[in-house]
């Protein structure tokens, strides 16, 4: 028997978001919007556990009740790609 399993992706932070971001880190408003944190950053900032300790994420749990889901460290645009 095959057991689907989704991948979950980090959710792409906005230019507001970013600014927000970098504001809250001390740093000054030019062009900070082209330095994206890095994904692990970013999850970490939205609160994600970010081991590779594998554990169930309630994130996943909510969206995917029917099914498993496996919280990845990547953007949705990175997730797909490498899909």
């Amino acid at each position: 028997m095959i057991k689907k399993i989704d991948l979950a992706a980090i959710p792409k932070p906005t230019d507001a978001e970013i600014k927000a971001y970098y504001q809250n880190e001390g740093k000054k408003d030019s062009n900070l919007k082209d330095l994206a944190p890095t994904v692990e950053s970013w999850a970490k900032h939205l609160g994600y556990q970010t081991s590779f300790d594998l554990q169930q994420n309630d994130f996943c749990t909510s969206i995917h009740a029917d099914s498993d889901c496996l919280q990845s460290l990547l953007y949705p645009k990175d997730l797909e790609t490498r899909m």
